[in-house]
């Protein structure tokens, strides 16, 4: 909690920043059209890249095989597909990041090392509250 408290705090703060200015140089209405295009185009892209992973997780059970990389993938969706519906122009690029198949490997990647270190010390349970 000691470190998502800082996050929800500054992610706020930063996209009211980036929305006043993004106000003031190109006018209240395309700021609103933007925000709501990368919105829309995102959650799209969300929806057809969820029901991929979807299937490719099916498609791994079926063969018997762990879906290891594809639940992390579906769980990146997820939280870039939250991001998504949250006004604002930095939220909206970390969640198209977060779905996009390129960039969402980095996302992967971090995600992997992360487990991998909490095995190293030892967690037997990843604890969410």
């Amino acid at each position: 909690m000691r470190k998502l408290l800082p996050i929800l705090l500054i992610i706020p703060a930063v996209e009211i920043f980036v929305l006043v200015k993004a106000i003031e140089t190109i006018g209240l209405l395309k700021t609103i059209a933007l925000v709501s295009v990368t919105a829309m185009a995102g959650i799209y892209l969300a929806k057809s890249e969820g029901l991929q992973v979807y299937r490719n997780i099916r498609i791994n059970l079926s063969q018997g095989k762990v879906p290891g990389d594809n639940i992390l993938s579906g769980l990146c969706i997820l939280i870039g597909g939250l991001l998504l519906l949250l006004p604002g122009f930095v939220t909206d690029i970390i969640g198209i990041t977060m779905v996009f198949p390129v960039t969402r490997e980095f996302y992967v990647s971090l995600i992997k090392l992360k487990i991998e270190s909490m095995i190293k010390k030892g967690y037997r349970r990843i604890r969410i509250r």
